[in-house]
């Protein structure tokens, strides 16, 4: 599998969607970062709290940085409800200020 992108490509993803639906919170699916990811390598791809992985493959460990956007765009706004992309970049930027 290969090395999951960093935190500055998916700010730059972000970005460019800054109001547009990035995705839906708790759902492994649906997330930004699984959203991402099927723009990033094509594909459908899921996103854990802990790991990502394609319809049907193996699971790999997200970094740090991704578990920690994950849980707390979880913890934020309820669950299975969609987000934007300001909404995620706000998430970042509460989480990584200086990123």
């Amino acid at each position: 599998m290969e090395e999951f992108p960093g935190i500055d490509a998916f700010r730059a993803w972000l970005e460019e969607r800054r109001d547009q639906f990035v995705g839906m919170v708790c759902t492994a699916g649906g997330c930004p970062l699984a959203l991402w990811l099927d723009d990033t390598w094509d594909g459908f791809w899921f996103v854990e709290p802990e790991e990502y992985y394609r319809d049907g493959g193996k699971g790999a460990p997200l970094p740090t940085w991704a578990q920690q956007f994950v849980q707390e765009a979880d913890r934020l706004y309820d669950p299975y409800n969609g987000v934007t992309g300001e909404q995620a970049l706000d998430v970042l930027q509460e989480l990584f200020p200086n990123a």
